[in-house]
């Protein structure tokens, strides 16, 4: 199941774990709190879901590769830790 609805002006419909769809901008501190708290498979789920997204919205919408990298980084800081 995809978690993530991109709309225009960089936005998403997220499905959220409690079954509500959230309407977020893809590059608000928001969406990558909610993001950032999921784990375990889910959290696998999610970080894939988003870098296909940035691939292939990367040039018209860079939030999705911003967002990616950001999940990226802070997942790579919580195995360092």
């Amino acid at each position: 199941m995809k978690r993530f609805t991109p709309l225009g002006g960089g936005f998403c419909y997220f499905a959220s774990s409690d079954g509500k769809n959230l309407h977020l901008k893809v590059d608000s501190e928001e969406l990558f709190g909610i993001l950032s708290a999921t784990e375990g498979a889910d959290r696998t789920k999610i970080n894939a879901e988003v870098a296909e997204l940035a691939a292939k919205f990367g040039e018209k919408a860079p939030a999705w590769k911003a967002l990616s990298e950001k999940l990226t980084a802070g997942e790579l800081a919580e195995t360092a830790a």
